[in-house]
């Protein structure tokens, strides 16, 4: 675990926040907007086993500044939370540590290949609520299915 979460932390090492996204390795880079969705492609990453990525984005502003409040649920995790949501991402990054295969949607960062296939059953808001159960923080992973109903599951628990 630890020379994975080092490789993550050096990517930018100035950055006082790293965004972190995980998801299909087509599907997700090529799709920045909802306005830029490849029904195509998304039906390709949820009905078939896909390679997965990881985005890697340094994030210079305080993330409130960076997303807006609307975007952003605050979390507090015990020590043991925090190191077994750090166990659980450091499993997102192959053994074999990645080199960058393309440039971010946004920002200074870069996609990464990753570890899991992506599918119906594991998507990138799938990945976020099994993280988020890691460090103890309560998410269903029925709910986890779509962004809006995590965030608004999320908010709700707090």
């Amino acid at each position: 675990m630890g020379d994975r979460l080092r490789w993550l932390a050096s990517r930018f090492p100035d950055a006082p926040w790293i965004e972190i996204g995980w998801g299909d390795a087509a599907f997700y880079q090529v799709t920045p907007t909802i306005g830029d969705l490849d029904l195509w492609l998304g039906l390709r990453a949820l009905l078939w086993p896909t390679d997965s990525v990881l985005q890697v984005v340094p994030i210079y502003a305080r993330p409130d500044d960076a997303f807006g409040e609307d975007q952003l649920v605050s979390l507090r995790l015990t020590d043991v939370g925090f190191v077994r949501l750090a166990q659980k991402l450091a499993g997102t990054i192959p053994a074999r540590l990645p080199r960058p295969i393309g440039p971010s949607l946004y920002g200074a960062g870069s996609f990464y290949a990753a570890a899991f296939d992506y599918h119906l059953f594991r998507t990138c808001n799938h990945w976020i609520s099994t993280l988020l159960r890691a460090a103890g923080v309560p998410s269903s992973p029925v709910l986890g299915t779509f962004s809006a109903s995590l965030m608004q599951e999320l908010r709700w628990r707090l």
